[in-house]
């Protein structure tokens, strides 16, 4: 009997890869692809401390081959609830705004956390300039302490942005030092390991690994991360891109413009393979359940992250023109935990007479967002940077037109559409409202035509996708021998 060929996922990042989230996404579509159809592979899930009941139901279809690894360490599962805490709006305002005896505690923890710190300009400049002014800001708050219960909600305001962006609690410690890849690769025994995310805070070196680098957006568009975060970023890449045996990604475009063009990775190391369509898009025959309706008029739909690159904005500014062009159309947002605006789009949508028009509906389920996408006008993909994106597969599939960014990924993703697919410029609102005029007067003739195109396009199944993957998960594995060898 062959010994399995056991491979781990890491999803173990600054919260636990879900199967319905993002990356999340390919992760899991990929895991239940190689355990439907490869039964001498075996697959180990590494999660945040506590969270193996969120996979339960995941873990239950292949009990026998697939094992959630978590830390409950009591340790670690105090440590992770603590950050969710503490990364709270609530709580980072209240640990900025305390009284000064515990406010001045708390910096002098900030203070030593920075020395644990990779030290990178950006870094430098914040210790410069961040000192005198918490020092300052803080000075401002006491004067006006004895109004912070009737002008709360200027003192927010006023003092609150000044204190945020420097309050980076960082209450992983605990899980940094048990849930390090390599001593999990030991404990496991997996033969290598698949990082789906770039942001693996340990070294990787020791054992066969795969590196997913989707894209490298937080460089190309550093304004809309900060610079904390880019630099925090940069130096996990440095350090991973020099470890792992080989790299993975799903669009060309990305692979020779981010990975060899800005990273210089040897085109050796790197494969492309494509996803498929995520499985429960396909049309099986089994109706669609539908949820309650909760936008009451006709809307544009966009589900993705609210991060600045997404362009929202952009698609906000569209639908002010569309409006000006005699159409009168709701949009609808959804993205994981959000379910309000972040206070520019709250200003674009004042500025533009949108109020009441921009809904955004935060995390749905899986059931409700094809309803969505079913009683949608049209999905609109107004991204100025992505590899590719899965709103447009799971629209066109549940019968949503789509009008996406005539942006190179996208380009790619949708070659052999021809003119069933809309493009637009993602910076010009006109071009933006053009098209959804366009998907409003022909909705139904552009959804059969891109239904069409993508029946001849698209991989209907994740088993071949599977079976490339693996072959490169097994290619990994003698890659680091190979390597290992030559060392001795």
């Amino acid at each position: 009997m062959h010994e399995p060929f056991r491979i781990g996922f890491w999803c173990a990042y600054g919260s636990t890869l879900l199967p319905h989230d993002g990356i999340g996404v390919f992760t899991y579509e990929l895991i239940e692809a190689l355990l439907t159809n490869h039964s001498d592979v075996e697959v180990c899930i590494a999660v945040r401390a506590g969270d193996v009941p969120l996979l339960s139901a995941f873990a239950a279809r292949h009990p026998l081959r697939l094992n959630i690894i978590g830390n409950d360490h009591p340790d670690a599962v105090r440590a992770k609830a603590l950050a969710d805490r503490n990364r709270t709006f609530a709580a980072r305002y209240s640990r900025a705004t305390a009284f000064p005896t515990r406010w001045f505690t708390r910096l002098r923890n900030w203070g030593r956390g920075l020395r644990q710190r990779p030290l990178t300009p950006g870094l430098v400049a914040t210790v410069a300039v961040a000192g005198p002014v918490l020092v300052l800001a803080k000075l401002l708050g006491l004067i006006f302490w004895p109004f912070r219960k009737q002008h709360r909600t200027w003192v927010t305001q006023a003092e609150a942005p000044l204190f945020l962006p420097f309050d980076a609690f960082t209450p992983t410690d605990f899980e940094l030092k048990q849930m390090q890849p390599q001593l999990l690769a030991q404990a496991a025994g997996c033969a290598v390991w698949v990082y789906p995310y770039l942001g693996v805070l340990q070294e990787i070196r020791s054992h066969p690994s795969v590196l997913f680098i989707h894209d490298l957006v937080f460089s190309r568009f550093p304004e809309y991360f900060g610079q904390a975060n880019v630099d925090a970023l940069e130096f996990v890449l440095r350090h991973r891109c020099d470890e792992a045996t080989l790299f993975g990604c799903m669009s060309e475009f990305i692979r020779t413009n981010d990975l060899i063009g800005m990273l210089k990775i040897s085109p050796e190391r790197i494969r492309m393979i494509r996803p498929a369509v995520p499985r429960d898009c396909w049309p099986s025959g089994e109706p669609v359940p539908e949820e309650p309706r909760r936008i009451p008029t006709r809307y544009f739909f966009f589900p993705g992250g609210i991060r600045g690159y997404k362009n929202h904005a952009g698609l906000v500014a569209g639908l002010a023109e569309l409006e000006r062009l005699g159409i009168v159309a709701d949009l609808v947002f959804t993205a994981a935990t959000r379910a309000s605006a972040p206070a520019d789009l709250k200003e674009l949508i004042r500025a533009s007479g949108l109020q009441g028009r921009v809904h955004f509906l935060g995390t749905v389920s899986r059931d409700e967002l094809k309803t969505l996408y079913r009683q949608a006008v049209a999905t609109v993909v107004p991204s100025l940077y992505e590899q590719g994106s899965f709103p447009i597969y799971e629209a066109v599939l549940l019968g949503c037109p789509v009008a996406c960014s005539d942006i190179p990924a996208l380009r790619e993703q949708c070659a052999g559409f021809g003119d069933a697919m809309l493009y637009f410029d993602p910076h010009d609102p006109v071009a933006i409202a053009g098209a959804m005029r366009t998907l409003w007067q022909e909705r139904d003739g552009y959804a059969a035509r891109q239904f069409d195109a993508a029946q001849r396009v698209w991989p209907k199944s994740w088993d071949e996708i599977a079976a490339k993957w693996l072959a490169v998960f097994r290619e990994a594995v003698e890659l680091h021998r190979s390597r290992e060898s030559s060392r001795m």
